[in-house]
């Protein structure tokens, strides 16, 4: 195993790629991050509550050995529902984006993004947005197209 950083700036915190993303197309890959102001804190997150955070992007064409930062465009999260023509899951430069009941979709390898769009509930929006768990989490279901839609509980 190899640790290689991916972003290093002074003064900032740049972190939280598992809530961000991380794609990849052969050597070609692309880790999403949180970039906001560094505070020193004894416990919790290190970064500044009192400043603006945004995400970012790092791009690697050599399978990790080496990093180029990218600006995030249209990476914003006002959302919209899935439009008519749907998600093309078999396109090869997918990449999909989740974050609470939002999904950004990238057809070129994150260079841009359509949505946010609303997360379909499925049928499920009662458990979805119950007083004990307001949008704290994602829940999606899959099935075979050539069977039935699975029936909510």
């Amino acid at each position: 195993m190899k640790h290689i950083i991916v972003a290093r700036e002074e003064g900032r915190f740049l972190s939280w790629a598992a809530n961000d993303g991380v794609w990849g197309w052969a050597d070609e890959i692309v880790v999403g991050y949180t970039n906001g102001a560094y505070e020193f804190k004894e416990q919790g997150h290190r970064i500044s509550g009192e400043q603006s955070s945004f995400p970012a992007l790092s791009r690697s064409r050599d399978g990790g050995e080496s990093w180029q930062r990218e600006e995030a465009a249209s990476y914003n999260m006002a959302a919209e529902p899935i439009p008519a023509e749907a998600i093309d899951f078999t396109h090869p430069n997918l990449a999909i984006r989740c974050s609470a009941n939002r999904l950004l979709v990238s057809y070129d390898r994150c260079r841009s993004w359509r949505g946010p769009y609303l997360f379909p509930d499925f049928g499920f929006s009662e458990q979805l947005n119950s007083a004990e768990h307001p949008q704290q989490h994602i829940a999606a279901t899959i099935w075979d197209p050539s069977e039935d839609a699975p029936t909510p509980p």
